[in-house]
């Protein structure tokens, strides 16, 4: 992915959050983490995973949740961070899902006509 793309992602991850209610903000990169969301007195730590092109006949796609540096590759830390949010960025979707519910450690797939399961709100509150 390329920093363009993941930048791209980071702020349309702020900018869904600030009009959900929610309070964000980047943080400086080589972190495990892109961004903190608070509200109402949490604050929780968001990596997010950004992807441009979505094969039109499948309209789903495997991110890999996976952090890369340089050429090697690593699992993030346990308590790294909270949520992951994963963004559709031709489509302008994001898709909120806590670190606990995720279960492989290597990859996820989503399907764009899955989005209503993924809100900020069902994350946090399911």
């Amino acid at each position: 992915m390329s920093r363009k793309v993941g930048t791209a992602g980071e702020h349309l991850v702020c900018y869904d959050l600030l009009s959900n209610g929610y309070d964000c903000c980047l943080v400086p990169g080589g972190l495990e983490f892109d961004l903190i969301l608070t509200k109402d007195n949490n604050v929780l730590r968001v990596q997010v995973k950004s992807v441009t092109n979505v094969e039109k006949d499948k309209k789903h796609h495997r991110f890999g949740i996976i952090r890369r540096c340089g050429k090697e590759y690593y699992h993030y830390g346990d308590n790294a961070f909270e949520l992951y949010a994963f963004v559709f960025l031709n489509e302008k979707e994001v898709f909120y899902i806590h670190k606990k519910s995720v279960t492989n450690k290597r990859s996820l797939t989503l399907r764009l006509e899955d989005k209503n399961k993924y809100t900020i709100e069902e994350c946090l509150n399911g």
